[in-house]
């Protein structure tokens, strides 16, 4: 069988992919914010904090600034117990990086 294996991200890690369809307008940001390994306690202060940014996630990053047709948060599990909150964005009208600059504005008003 194959072995599964999960590796810290180093700090503020980038890859971009080059679309091969110039006429395609669309981009698609995805970021994981890595927690690490998980006890009980702590997967549990992350289920509330997904929870509790959800909404307004959607509310100001989809309706209100209008930055793509998708904007989803989720938890993702990577092996057995590494977890990371997940931000993706998919848009025709920006591109990743300025979608990324106002995930972190969000990101840095919540209280």
């Amino acid at each position: 069988l194959p072995q599964q294996l999960v590796t810290k991200f180093p700090q503020n890690i980038v890859h971009a992919f080059e679309e091969p369809n110039p006429n395609n307008t669309n981009s698609c940001l995805v970021l994981l914010y890595q927690m690490g390994p998980m006890d009980l306690r702590v997967n549990a202060i992350l289920a509330l904090l997904h929870h509790l940014l959800q909404e307004p996630a959607f509310n100001e990053l989809r309706t209100q600034e209008q930055l793509g047709y998708i904007v989803h948060t989720s938890i993702k599990t990577n092996g057995n117990d590494v977890k990371s909150l997940l931000c993706l964005i998919q848009s025709d009208s920006y591109d990743p990086v300025y979608l990324e600059s106002r995930v972190d504005a969000f990101m840095e008003r919540l209280p």
